[in-house]
């Protein structure tokens, strides 16, 4: 068996069940892959101590009149509000070692750190400083083209990371999935014919091997329709189809070749229909699939760069997408 392509997963949580319902499946995943989980919060600021609250006026309300000037609000205030923001880091951490002792029974290893600042950032920061190769974050789990829909922090980490980033809808995890069933069963590569896109390859590969799910190649390819995209007779529309899929089954027999010479069992698939919504209706065709895909390149937080195929796909899938940075590839 090939080594673990994975060994450390960053799993950032805040105190929403629905960033730790993805733990079930994830922790399955890296004991298949033999990796280990690293599970942390990051206490930003606006989860600073409710103290600071006062300074900024925001608790004139409960002035009786509103006549008390803001010193003697703090001074009236202060230590227990003081000690409420204090608990903040204690509480999180006794919340993680929680869900991080259920981790450790499953036979996955599981550490735990609290962090403070701004999330997408120190997440990322965590990620390179504790050793980690891969992130994985929960949706906000409805399933459609937005950027809401991922969650904002989830949104500028996907974007901004330079380590492979996993994304689950946690509401999309089936039942047997949740009881630790082969999986993924199938791991599917997507590629667009691009060297930026075929650096999924070998992480897809590696993946496969490692869990015993099948390998399978998929490249759609968008046919034209008469009286929309093209003016040209039936036969001739026909013709182009078939020149197209013909291209992308060429092209897929080629990468399958080389694999195959490894001595690893791949199958292809082409689709065809638009990139996002084929590789999409693809992955639903087996209930426990693992998509991944490659990106075009990424520019830090503050400047985004995803390529509209793997924006879309990752905002509308509703099953795992592991996306591949063109660094780590």
């Amino acid at each position: 068996m090939a080594d673990a392509p994975f060994r450390k997963i960053l799993v950032p949580l805040d105190s929403s069940t629905l960033s730790a319902g993805i733990l079930p499946w994830v922790s399955s995943f890296a004991k298949r892959l033999g990796a280990e989980l690293e599970l942390i919060t990051v206490i930003g600021d606006d989860d600073e101590p409710v103290g600071s609250l006062i300074d900024r006026g925001q608790l004139v309300e409960f002035q009786v009149n509103g006549s008390k000037p803001q010193s003697e609000l703090r001074h009236e205030f202060d230590a227990t509000l003081v000690a409420v923001g204090d608990r903040l880091p204690d509480r999180a951490a006794s919340r993680l070692e929680r869900i991080a002792a259920g981790v450790r029974r499953s036979g996955v290893g599981a550490g735990t750190s609290v962090l403070h600042g701004d999330p997408p950032a120190e997440i990322i920061r965590a990620a390179h400083e504790t050793g980690c190769d891969m992130i994985a974050m929960s949706t906000h789990g409805r399933v459609g083209i937005g950027r809401g829909l991922l969650g904002s922090t989830t949104d500028r980490v996907v974007h901004a990371a330079d380590l492979p980033m996993l994304i689950v809808r946690p509401d999309s995890i089936e039942p047997s999935e949740r009881l630790h069933s082969r999986f993924p069963a199938v791991v599917l590569a997507a590629l667009d014919g691009s060297k930026l896109a075929e650096g999924c390859i070998g992480p897809a590969a590696a993946i496969a091997e490692r869990v015993g799910g099948d390998l399978r190649l998929v490249r759609a390819y968008e046919p034209p329709v008469a009286g929309v995209s093209v003016d040209a007779p039936y036969g001739e529309l026909e013709l182009t189809r078939r020149h197209l899929r013909e291209e992308a089954q060429q092209y897929l027999d080629r990468k399958a070749a080389g694999l195959r010479e490894e001595g690893i069992t791949v199958a292809l698939d082409v689709v065809a229909g638009p990139a996002d919504r084929a590789l999409v209706k693809l992955s639903r065709r087996w209930p426990a699939s693992l998509l991944v895909i490659g990106t075009r390149g990424r520019s830090g937080l503050t400047r985004w760069v995803l390529g509209s195929v793997t924006d879309k796909v990752i905002r509308s899938s509703g099953r795992p997408v592991l996306v591949i940075p063109p660094k780590f590839s």
